[in-house]
C-alpha cells in the first residue's frame, strides 16, 4: 500500500515527537526520587518504546524508505 506525501509528513512528525518525548523522559527519569513517580515514569518509557518500534514496523512493511547498503 503506497502512502501519500501527506502521509508521509504525518509519519515523520509522529516519529520525532515520539523520539522527543523519549529523549525527555528518560533524561527527567534520572531524577526522579519518588518510587510510584519513578515507577510511572519506567511504565511510559516503555509505552514510548512500543509507539516507536510499531512505527518503524509500520515504515518498513510499508517501505516507506529505501534501505539500500552502502555502494
Amino acid at each position: 500500500m503506497n502512502i501519500t506525501p501527506a502521509e508521509m509528513l504525518s509519519l515523520r512528525d509522529l516519529l520525532g515527537m515520539e523520539m522527543q518525548a523519549l529523549a525527555t523522559a528518560k533524561a527527567s527519569e534520572k531524577l526522579i526520587t519518588h518510587d510510584e513517580l519513578k515507577t510511572l515514569s519506567q511504565s511510559t518509557i516503555h509505552a514510548i518504546e512500543a509507539r516507536i518500534m510499531a512505527l518503524q514496523k509500520f515504515i518498513e512493511d510499508n517501505e516507506v524508505i529505501a534501505l539500500k547498503g552502502v555502494q
